[in-house]
């Protein structure tokens, strides 16, 4: 699933008590970067889409009870089981049966 990163992007900006300047922080970028995304003159929007994709496009993980990255989601849910710790394995066992499991064939994807 693409989320729409100028809605991300938007949400972020709206949550941040910092506003713009919080968020463009977080995703690595100026705030004068981001301030021309959201006027639409920035030369190359996508790579700022792909810097706020990754910062909060985000997967309620159930078990932990948080947001978590859905490229750590994939990876957590493709780990076998010899290669977790003993503290992970209550982690490992709710994975294998969480609907939001991104390599259960019967499941949605992320």
């Amino acid at each position: 699933m693409t989320a729409d990163w100028r809605a991300l992007l938007d949400q972020a900006i709206a949550e941040d008590p910092r506003g713009i300047t919080g968020v463009a922080e977080r995703i690595g970028y100026s705030r004068p970067a981001v301030s021309r995304v959201l006027a639409g003159c920035y030369p190359n929007p996508g790579k700022v889409g792909a810097a706020v994709l990754a910062a909060y496009n985000l997967v309620a993980c159930p078990h932990l009870q948080r947001g978590i990255k859905p490229d750590d989601c994939r990876a957590y849910a493709a780990m076998r089981y010899q290669a977790i710790a003993a503290a992970q394995v209550e982690h490992w066992r709710a994975c294998r049966k969480c609907p939001l499991n991104p390599l259960n064939p019967d499941l949605k994807e992320i």
